[in-house]
């Protein structure tokens, strides 16, 4: 199979895209796929549901931080064990937000430099081999989503059932284009899909007029609002891995969507 990278994108926070990033390894792992997470958001609220101290881990340049900034540094250098099997991650850092001063500063020195491509040529070099790699930014279209979306063939788009997600879709949308006109042809939307979904009348509103709009790149599948998500992100292990009926429940909803996607075979 050949190796797919997903990036779940957006640029509004709170949408939901960690615990996408999170609950989809999961079930990968489950399924006995190997996937490695690249954590691109300073938060790293991510490295840390993955066992990871926000407090010790996140300054070290063997990260998402090095592999920007560093032409001679390599993922296989900056792969990480997680607490979980068939599970690896590549960090995130506190220092992110000086890649693009940087970056911008080689890239007036050097004309050739094209700084979009970073992460998509150090991925096409990697030696290590994984079923999946998922691609976690920080709410914000700024360099390393530009550097996600080049070097992803897949996308999965969250959505909170709300009118102000809505108006952010519509502004990610026109840059998707603009990545894969410019960048990689090979990128596709897979599914948008909502995410914290309730049975409302409201949500169930939202849900058929995104339908309209958007067809059949809008997942019928929906993201139901679990506490057990959000435990997921805190470092809950145990909620985690557990087999409790509201467990089973949510992995089963990722699983349809990732099948819907066309991330299963």
């Amino acid at each position: 199979m050949k190796t797919k990278i997903i990036d779940i994108a957006n640029a509004k926070g709170g949408i939901g895209k960690t615990a996408g990033a999170v609950m989809l390894s999961r079930l990968f792992s489950i399924d006995f796929f190997k996937t490695l997470i690249i954590s691109a958001d300073r938060q790293c609220n991510l490295d840390s549901s993955l066992g990871y101290n926000k407090n010790e881990d996140h300054l070290q340049y063997n990260s998402t931080y090095g592999l920007m900034i560093d032409d001679n540094l390599t993922i296989d250098e900056c792969i990480r064990p997680t607490i979980f099997e068939n599970i690896d991650i590549i960090l995130s850092s506190y220092n992110l937000h000086e890649i693009e001063r940087i970056i911008y500063k080689r890239e007036i020195n050097d004309t050739n430099f094209i700084p979009e491509l970073i992460l998509k040529k150090k991925i096409d070099k990697m030696k290590s081999k994984y079923d999946f790699i998922i691609i976690d930014t920080g709410p914000k279209y700024d360099l390393l989503m530009k550097n996600s979306l080049a070097a992803a063939n897949n996308i999965l788009i969250p959505i909170n059932p709300d009118l102000y997600s809505q108006d952010v879709l519509v502004l990610l949308l026109r840059d998707i284009k603009f990545i894969k006109d410019n960048f990689n042809d090979s990128l596709k939307i897979n599914k948008i899909f909502i995410n914290k979904y309730k049975n409302i009348s409201s949500h169930k509103k939202i849900y058929e007029d995104l339908r309209d709009i958007f067809g059949d790149q809008f997942a019928k599948t929906v993201i139901y609002d679990r506490t057990i998500i959000k435990n997921n992100i805190e470092l809950d292990k145990n909620s985690f891995i557990s087999k409790s009926k509201e467990s089973i429940e949510v992995i089963a909803q990722f699983r349809k969507l990732a099948k819907e996607s066309g991330l299963y075979e």
